[in-house]
């Protein structure tokens, strides 16, 4: 088994962009805003999680993304159509 093949590769990988992650975001390569360090973000999610308060945000996150691939299948089913319909909209 080459070391491409082992599990501990991939533990490794993610440990190393876990570690650059953090000192990205606490040092003064990117604004904290812009990238927290991943300690404050797994903190934030254990506490959200912790409170119960997840839930109505990924209700919120799932909502918005549900009407938006709605939105789309509208518009794109309605200008596939048209496309379909006239002859001159499949030429462009």
């Amino acid at each position: 088994m080459s070391w491409k093949d082992s599990r501990w590769t991939g533990i490794a990988v993610l440990l190393a962009l876990g570690l650059l992650w953090e000192v990205a975001g606490r040092g003064a390569w990117v604004h904290k805003v812009l990238l927290p360090p991943l300690s404050a973000v797994l903190g934030t999610l254990y506490d959200i999680t912790a409170s119960g308060e997840i839930v109505r945000h990924l209700a919120v996150s799932l909502w918005r993304a549900a009407a938006g691939y709605a939105a789309a299948a509208v518009i794109g089913i309605g200008l596939g159509g048209a496309l379909g319909y006239w002859r001159r909209g499949s030429g462009a």
